[in-house]
């Protein structure tokens, strides 16, 4: 981590996050309904076999772009703004996270009439993906899973001390700093100003609370695993603090494909190409009803 990259990061976040707010005001593609009294805004896009698209904490659906680009030929694309970010509402108690954000997947397939879809997940919204298909198999027609799988205590216990720690010192560097940066980030002044530019500008109350709301979702016993009844992609970095969670539903999930993308750590995954043509490789081939 230089002084350049974070530069270049506060730059791209900038604009990113301005164009973020334009196009939900102004482009047309996002409506807004009430999930569970809380606003939830999504976008809908291109035609054919549907999938959901879910981020990661402190991010939101303007993450997807460059995938809704290169799949709205081909499929119907539906992003969510995680409830906290984005546009959607952003409640600050963690009780209105955890399985309320798996409560809001279904509330949108059930306002669009959508009957079956493929998901995909990075992060904290592969673990919602993943907890939606145990509790929704019949509305799952395939699953990715992107730098998480079935986690445990150890993800639970960071989840929570992350939180605990966002909340208390408006940022995560006691956090990293504590914990080395679990992989995440660098445990210098640049890298703990990375870690804090992600939440720049945002509700830090409300991402708070999503950290600390994960350890609902977690904890699926091996049994909820073992009947996942739909093909499984899951992706992981070779470096990725996350990826014994991804290799533990190795011999579990019945039908699953592992990638394991070599050189990459838990932020960097989405710049490897073989991430991308997997992710297509799999969706041209399960992503059509059952």
């Amino acid at each position: 981590m230089n002084l350049f990259q974070y530069l270049s990061a506060r730059v791209f976040l900038f604009f990113a996050r301005t164009k973020g707010r334009i196009d939900r005001r102004f482009s047309g593609r996002f409506s807004t309904i009430d999930s569970s009294g809380v606003p939830l805004c999504f976008s809908d896009d291109g035609k054919g076999p549907v999938v959901v698209l879910l981020h990661g904490i402190a991010r939101d659906g303007s993450d997807w772009n460059s995938t809704i680009k290169r799949l709205k030929d081909r499929f119907r694309l539906i992003t969510l703004d995680a409830r906290g970010q984005g546009g959607s509402g952003k409640p600050e108690d963690p009780a209105s996270y955890g399985k309320e954000m798996v409560k809001d997947v279904r509330a949108v397939l059930r306002h669009l009439k959508i009957e079956q879809a493929c998901l995909i997940g990075v992060s904290a919204g592969a673990e919602i993906a993943l907890r939606f298909t145990v509790e929704h198999p019949g509305l799952v027609n395939g699953l990715i899973v992107i730098g998480s799988g079935w986690s445990g205590e150890n993800e639970s216990a960071n989840y929570l001390s992350a939180g605990e720690t966002l909340k208390q010192h408006r940022s995560l560097g006691p956090w990293i700093k504590a914990t080395g940066g679990e992989g995440y980030f660098p445990t210098d002044r640049l890298g703990i100003a990375m870690a804090d530019l992600l939440f720049k500008g945002r509700n830090i109350d409300a991402c708070a609370a999503t950290f600390l709301g994960m350890r609902d979702i977690i904890h699926l016993s091996e049994e909820d695993v073992r009947n996942i009844g739909v093909p499984v992609l899951a992706i992981c970095g070779e470096h990725d603090i996350e990826r014994p969670s991804t290799e533990r539903m190795m011999g579990v999930v019945p039908d699953l494909s592992l990638i394991v993308l070599l050189g990459r750590g838990h932020m960097d995954m989405d710049e490897d190409p073989k991430q991308v043509t997997a992710i297509d490789d799999f969706l041209s081939r399960y992503s059509t009803p059952r």
